[in-house]
């Protein structure tokens, strides 16, 4: 069975799909980085660049946009032009744009500047890939394109011809809109949060939907309505006390995901360096004594690697170039299985990964696609004692796991006051912004807060170091180098 689980707090929403009750797929998007990928932007070109052919685009945000240019592309600096975010901005780059504009709808995906019908892999009855090649043909007659989504296996001509109309309807409007007036604006807003995850209930892509927010649970339901009780059936408000991915035991998974170094079954381990150029990985066998010879040792250490690796790269939606030094094998025929293992496993990514095999130095080469930031932006954030050189809990992370542990607190114990220890070196870097935020979750679940200062605690940590009366432990924090009340 296949679940979406929203976990929508004051300050990070996470998506997380499982399959089977594995962990699947992550997203997480703080309440201050809003994702723009499917809005469409009348843009100013503002400047072309020949030598990388390319124009950057100002959209409106606070960076300008990077539009890739290449056959008939062709723009003029102070040119307003139609555009389409297709990956939100990362760090230092700008959000990444395409004209070719594409519109989602419930039985296929319009593509208004492309005259090609394709039909989604998941359909795999090829008498019903080709009903469907068929129908979506004689709707387009050649003058525009259509992807059919796997909610449209079964779906009749009259269903597919509604579903068009009303992309149709909404193209036209963002084409009037992107003649009228001059400069920068937002023509087209893309799914929210609720809209996509009911989409992935009406599409079957899951069939569970699990949301602790009533707000998000509402709105789906909303988005629902019309699809019937039995489809809305299949949307729950988590309303329970404890964490939500606590309470699925997927908690300990996420937090992995931030690891450098990852324990295999076997006893072997595989760790993860990142730089600015690129993802190595290294595996070693460690304590791994699985296999009757070295060789085999080694062959089956590097096979469940294989695997945990794939699992990690989609996981925390590692993109770039990405080399991963296996341990070194003699065996050609060990060699080629485990190059086929890898390809297997990233096969279902259709042509977002590949695999290019080993160099002379046994290093296997990989480069992958990703349209969001990886996930270690979210849950990391650079080391201010080594200045970016190692890396702390992040921020918004933080303060997360804090109202999570506020709201735990509330909810099992009638106390007055909570203290908390924070590391020394995160409590010195904490600016008065982050301690409003802190006041936010005091003053939402109507709960005394200290955070007291202390080297015991590990880089970017937080404990739970009492609670009960504030007297108490106000005289309790005085014995710390530093601290603060917060209400």
């Amino acid at each position: 069975m296949n679940k979406l689980i929203i976990d929508k707090g004051m300050f990070q929403t996470t998506r997380v799909r499982l399959s089977d009750d594995q962990l699947f797929e992550i997203a997480i998007s703080s309440r201050d980085e809003i994702s723009l990928v499917g809005n469409v932007y009348r843009g100013r070109v503002s400047r072309v660049v020949n030598g990388i052919n390319a124009a950057f685009v100002d959209i409106g945000e606070a960076q300008n946009a990077y539009l890739q240019l290449g056959g008939k592309i062709k723009v003029r600096q102070g040119e307003d032009v139609i555009v389409q975010v297709i990956k939100d901005a990362d760090g230092g780059k700008g959000a990444k744009l395409t004209q070719e504009v594409s519109l989602p709808g419930k039985y296929a995906v319009y593509l208004p500047l492309e005259n090609v019908v394709k039909v989604s892999r998941s359909i795999e009855s090829q008498s019903e890939r080709e009903r469907l090649q068929a129908m979506g043909e004689s709707i387009t007659l050649g003058e525009f394109g259509l992807v059919i989504r796997t909610q449209g296996k079964d779906a009749e001509l009259e269903d597919l011809k509604l579903d068009i109309q009303r992309l149709q309807a909404a193209w036209e409007s963002i084409r009037q809109e992107g003649l009228l007036g001059m400069g920068p604006k937002l023509i087209y807003q893309g799914y929210s949060i609720a809209e996509q995850a009911a989409e992935a209930v009406l599409s079957g892509e899951v069939d569970q939907l699990i949301v602790n927010d009533s707000g998000i649970y509402n709105e789906a339901l909303s988005h629902l309505k019309q699809a019937g009780r039995e489809v809305m059936s299949r949307v729950e408000l988590f309303d329970k006390s404890s964490d939500i991915f606590d309470f699925f035991g997927i908690k300990k998974r996420i937090k992995s995901l931030s690891n450098r170094r990852i324990w295999l079954r076997s006893g072997g381990n595989i760790v993860f360096e990142k730089t600015e150029a690129l993802t190595v990985i290294d595996v070693n066998t460690a304590k791994s004594i699985k296999g009757s010879s070295a060789e085999d040792t080694i062959f089956k250490t590097n096979m469940e690697a294989a695997e945990e690796i794939a699992m990690q790269i989609k996981l925390r939606d590692i993109g770039g170039i990405v080399l991963v030094d296996f341990i070194d094998m003699k065996s050609s025929q060990n060699k080629a299985a485990l190059l086929g293992k890898m390809r297997a496993c990233f096969a279902s990514e259709h042509g977002k990964t590949k695999i290019y095999g080993f160099t002379e130095l046994g290093i296997m080469e990989i480069s992958r696609k990703n349209e969001k930031r990886e996930i270690s932006v979210h849950l990391l954030a650079d080391c201010p004692c080594c200045r970016g050189n190692g890396k702390i809990t992040s921020r918004i992370f933080l303060l997360d796991s804090l109202e999570k542990e506020v709201k735990r607190i509330k909810t099992h114990a009638d106390v007055e006051c909570a203290m908390f220890e924070l590391n020394t070196q995160y409590y010195g870097s904490f600016s008065r912004n982050d301690f409003a935020e802190v006041r936010e979750i005091a003053k939402a679940y109507g709960l005394r807060l200290l955070l007291a200062s202390s080297s015991n605690v590990q880089q970017g940590g937080l404990e739970l170091a009492g609670m009960g009366k504030r007297g108490s432990l106000v005289e309790k924090a005085k014995a710390y180098a530093a601290f603060i009340e917060i209400n």
